[in-house]
């Protein structure tokens, strides 16, 4: 549970599967973050990262990348970036 807000579910159950824990035994170890808030955890860890808007495209780009390469979703990384004051209206969730 040490990673829960600097990794996503995904990347945190990817990271379990590669150590080889079981199916059943990873969904279980993964049970508890159920109710947690993807997108709160999502927002904190960019917030640490850049603290501002991408100033251009590229950027945006890179943003979307780290929180992604983190095992959040593509989608909860734009709803981050557009809370966050970003145009995201070019992309597709």
């Amino acid at each position: 549970a040490h990673r829960v807000g600097h990794l996503g579910k995904r990347a945190i159950a990817r990271d379990l599967r590669e150590r080889g824990i079981a199916a059943d035994d990873a969904k279980a170890a993964l049970s508890p973050l159920a109710d947690r808030d993807e997108i709160a955890d999502a927002t904190a860890l960019w917030q640490r990262r850049f603290g501002q808007p991408p100033a251009d495209e590229r950027e945006r780009a890179r943003q979307v990348r780290f929180l992604v390469s983190r095992g959040f979703s593509a989608a909860i990384a734009f709803r981050v970036l557009r809370a966050a004051g970003a145009r995201t209206d070019d992309l597709q969730d």
